[in-house]
């Protein structure tokens, strides 16, 4: 018998209002903010004027520093999240924030919008982003239908990308879900709700007890569905509890 969640549980509800709940101490909870910054300061630079796509942007913390790490003249940078309050942050952080003389709040564009659900046309890029588990806390009504949600993700990025754009994703590591931590100090993992055969979780915020969804990943299962969205994997690497993905969308004849 398939897992299913309670009917009274509606995920993809909740899990919108978790990220606005949580957003004031969402930077200090990831004890793993930015191991992946040195691989996307490496891909932007192959292109001398980059236009970057960060999905799932949340503070903006990843763009805002690309600013300061990289030598590359950074031509154009959008940030989208669904959640206000990540928003809020994100403008807060980029006000105060200034590169070349020019705040970065001018210089990152924020946009609001379901990244399950944007409207794209006409725009193309040459960096994709989907970082700090963006990809699996996409939610859907039940755990089939948040599969769906991420190759549905992976569909939209992939028709955003330049030939010889770059998609970067940074995942967390099944196999570094340990019962010591206990999700965090801010979170804590719902076990009569969560899956572990899947590592489809339902994890609480501990202030309101609300419920959201994460996927955990192990480094086999991102390399197919990357594969099997029509992108060809460049580099898979561990890192603490991330797994680290880049790689090219494929094209005719690859």
């Amino acid at each position: 018998m398939a897992f299913t969640l309670t009917a009274s549980t509606d995920l993809a509800q909740t899990t919108n209002a978790v990220f606005d709940a949580c957003a004031s101490v969402y930077l200090q909870e990831d004890k793993h903010w930015g191991c992946d910054l040195d691989i996307i300061k490496k891909y932007i630079e192959y292109f001398p004027g980059p236009e970057i796509l960060d999905l799932g942007a949340g503070h903006a913390w990843h763009l805002a520093n690309l600013y300061f790490v990289s030598s590359a003249r950074i031509k154009r940078s959008v940030g989208i999240d669904y959640s206000g309050e990540m928003l809020a942050r994100a403008r807060a952080l980029l006000g105060g924030m200034f590169h070349e003389g020019q705040s970065l709040l001018e210089k990152i564009e924020l946009r609001q919008a379901d990244i399950c659900d944007m409207d794209l046309a006409g725009e193309t890029f040459d960096v994709g982003m989907l970082l700090n588990n963006t990809l699996g806390n996409l939610p859907g009504a039940t755990f089939k239908d948040a599969r769906n949600q991420r190759k549905r993700a992976l569909h939209l990025l992939r028709g955003a990308l330049r030939v010889g754009g770059y998609l970067i994703v940074s995942v967390n590591n099944a196999h570094k879900l340990t019962e010591e931590d206990k999700y965090g100090d801010v979170f804590e993992l719902d076990h009569d709700l969560s899956d572990l055969r899947t590592m489809d979780l339902v994890v609480r915020f501990k202030k309101t007890k609300m419920p959201y969804y994460s996927h955990w990943f192990t480094l086999h299962e991102i390399r197919q569905l990357l594969f099997e969205g029509g992108f060809r994997i460049g580099l898979a690497e561990e890192r603490e509890k991330r797994i680290i993905v880049v790689a090219q969308k494929m094209t005719r004849g690859d």
